[in-house]
Formats: structure tokens, C-alpha cells, sequence
């Protein structure tokens, strides 16, 4: 499978665009520091690493409308930066600082089949896109939108865990100490969603988030979820599998030049490819 290229090599001089992006780049690091600390509550330090977010939260915004036009996709309706940040309150400020990196999402009013054909209309001018994608099956709501019917649809903003895979959790896959018996899909799914609330957060679900951070990957020349050092899938109908250990476990990926979204047993007891992003939703 191909891999996202680097990018251009560094030179010397910067071009105002490279500048701005280094600079943006710094101002991701100062916030979340891949891996950072907790910082004590009230002190400056705390206070800047918010204030930090919110400028990163705006750049996120910029980047997600270029990204949605890219891919022709209307922007009638948008909310403005303006109303999104008035729920960008100091609590969910504080909640996003927890994450690797955490990224303003903004998901339009379209159904998954929608947000699909959007993503395969680029095979010729993007580079990954090689293929179509693959969605099976296509109208099964428990699958791809936690039991719900795509009706009645607006915009919605949420800051996700936006880049690449998420880590693997040996303590949530392994059920036994010495490693000798792994955990069910449906026990690990469950399991990662403890994890989450345990740290006042909630879980990505639904094909439409999903296939907007992937939307978003992809126009920065990136993709989410690929086979990176391992492969990594994130699962779409947490709060479904969750509550029925029978229930099939959706899954978003991309594979072999494409978008992938499948599904697998919740009694299988071999994969370790399940993750769950973490969440926190912006009211409007």
C-alpha cells in the first residue's frame, strides 16, 4: 500500500506559507506536546496551553473549510468561528488539552452515501485515492449511525483525536497478565469507552464524523487509520456494540488506496487492530 509522502524537503528560505505552518506547528506542540503533562489547575502555564488550543482550534477551521471545498462540498449553512467558539468553554478547552492532538471537526448536513461519493470524485486528482470506496453494507444503521436513521441533518462540530492511528492498548486488548488470552472485539470496544469516561470524555461514532476527519487527512495529503507500523481501525458503533455483545462492530479504515468501512464479529478474539477515538462535542 502506498504511504503519505513527506512533503517537500526544509530549505533555507521559507516561504510566508511554510512560516505560517511552522509556526502553527510550534503552537501544537506548546499545547499538547505529544505527551505532555498535566498542569496545575489556575496556574499560567494551564491558562496559555487553553488560550494556545483555542488559536489552534481556529486555524482547524480554516483548514476544514478549504478541505470541504476541495472535496466539492457545499458550505451553505457553516456555522461561523464566531458561534463555534462560544462553546468553546473553559471546560471543554480543558477537556481537549488531554488529547495527542486534538482537532476541530465540522460534519455537513450529507449522508454517509454522500460524503462518499464526495471522497471517490478525487481518483485522478488526489494522489491516494487510487480506488473506490468500499461500505458494506451501505444502509445498515446500526452499523453506521448508532441505530439511527439519517434524518433531518445539520452541521455538527466536535473536537476529535484528528490524526493518524490511535495507539494500541495492550491492558485493553490482553485479558490475563501474562498474555495469554486476548479480549473479545465486543469486551475491548467496552472497554475503551470506560477508559474515555473514566478521563470526562466521549467517543467518535458514526460514518458521517468519521469520513469528515478523513476528508480533512486526506486534503492535507495525510489519511487516518492506515497501516502505518501496524494497522488500526477505528470502530463507528461504540455505543451499539457496547450494549449487545451480538452486535456486529463497525469499523473505518483505509486500505489499499481507498476508503474502508466494514464490519467484523464482537466474538472474535484475535484482532488487535480496535481502537475507539476519543470526543467531546461543541454545542451551537
Amino acid at each position: 500500500m502506498n504511504q503519505p509522502s513527506e512533503g517537500p524537503k526544509s530549505s533555507s528560505s521559507k516561504s510566508p506559507i511554510d512560516k505560517d505552518m511552522a509556526a502553527q506547528r510550534a503552537k501544537i506542540i506548546a499545547v499538547f506536546d505529544y505527551g505532555h503533562q498535566p498542569l496545575p489547575e489556575g496556574s499560567d502555564a494551564a491558562r496559555r496551553r487553553l488560550e494556545y488550543l483555542e488559536e489552534v482550534f481556529e486555524n482547524d477551521y480554516s483548514r476544514m473549510l478549504e478541505a470541504l471545498k476541495k472535496f466539492g462540498i457545499s458550505l451553505e449553512g457553516v456555522p461561523t468561528f464566531e458561534a463555534i467558539k462560544r462553546g468553546l468553554t473553559p471546560e471543554v478547552l480543558k477537556k481537549a488539552s488531554s488529547f495527542r492532538r486534538a482537532f476541530l471537526s465540522l460534519t455537513p448536513p450529507l449522508t454517509r452515501q454522500q460524503m462518499i461519493m464526495a471522497i471517490d470524485s478525487q481518483q485522478g486528482r488526489h494522489p491516494f485515492i487510487k480506488a473506490n470506496s468500499i461500505i458494506y453494507p451501505t444502509d445498515n444503521d446500526l452499523l453506521w449511525n448508532e441505530g439511527q436513521a439519517e434524518e433531518n441533518l445539520a452541521w455538527e462540530v466536535n473536537i476529535e483525536e484528528g490524526w493518524g492511528n490511535i495507539p494500541f492498548d495492550e491492558a485493553i486488548y490482553w485479558g490475563d497478565e501474562r498474555k495469554n488470552k486476548s479480549r473479545t472485539n465486543h469486551e475491548q470496544v467496552k472497554l475503551w469507552m470506560q477508559k474515555y469516561k473514566d478521563q470526562g470524555l466521549e467517543v467518535m461514532s458514526g460514518a458521517r464524523r468519521y469520513l469528515t476527519v478523513m476528508i480533512e487527512a486526506l486534503a492535507r495529503g495525510d489519511f487516518i487509520d492506515g497501516n502505518r507500523r501496524e494497522f488500526a481501525a477505528t470502530v463507528l458503533n461504540p455505543h451499539v456494540v457496547s450494549k449487545d455483545q451480538n452486535a456486529l462492530v463497525g469499523h473505518g479504515g483505509w486500505i489499499h488506496d481507498k476508503v474502508h468501512l466494514y464490519s467484523t464479529e464482537p466474538s472474535r478474539s484475535d484482532q488487535t487492530y480496535l481502537r475507539l477515538r476519543p470526543s467531546v462535542p461543541v454545542k451551537l
